[in-house]
């Protein structure tokens, strides 16, 4: 039986302190695409994964 892997959500707030960015700079990035959110109701998440992956394209630039 293979085990059921789950993606945390990270809210906008943890996103901001993890990422180093403002609020304003955060819905920048999610305009431009270049990071993914989910919306539960009214409030904004983002993947802990797709998190990750912003993170890793900016140690990378």
């Amino acid at each position: 039986m293979q085990a059921l892997m789950i993606d945390p959500l990270v809210s906008i707030k943890d996103v901001m302190r993890t990422a180093a960015i403002s609020h304003s700079e955060l819905y920048r990035e999610f305009d431009r695409g270049r990071l993914k959110k989910i919306k539960r109701g009214r409030r904004t998440y983002v993947l802990a994964s797709e998190l990750q992956r912003y993170i890793q394209t900016l140690v990378n630039v």
